[in-house]
């Protein structure tokens, strides 16, 4: 089945607007990829407590390899920012990182 550009992009920011809770549920269905979303999507790393990068397997790697998530509704520190900061914010930024890359770690 060949997929229009704008089909494909239509599919993957429904794709980026997925909460957290949900890329868990994705690995127990199946692993083939529908209308409702991508399946068996693997985490790759957490840059902050908003964003992540995802591997979308059967998706070609320009669109599905490394791709950043920043969770809608969430706006945590920057772990990496340039512009002047307390320590209590850069405390916390890495405390949010910390709570999403265990949140991965513990997901089935």
């Amino acid at each position: 089945m060949k997929l229009s550009f704008l089909s494909l992009v239509a599919k993957l920011s429904v794709f980026l607007l997925i909460p957290i809770t949900f890329i868990s549920h994705s690995y127990a269905s199946s692993c083939s990829h529908d209308e409702e979303g991508f399946n068996c999507v693997e985490y790759v790393r957490t840059y902050d407590g908003d964003t992540f990068f995802v591997d979308i397997p059967g998706v070609h790697s320009f669109f599905g390899s490394s791709i950043s998530v920043r969770v809608r509704g969430i706006d945590t520190g920057e772990v990496t920012n340039r512009q002047p900061r307390t320590q209590c914010e850069i405390e916390m930024a890495h405390m949010a990182k910390a709570e999403v890359e265990r949140l991965f770690e513990n997901a089935n």
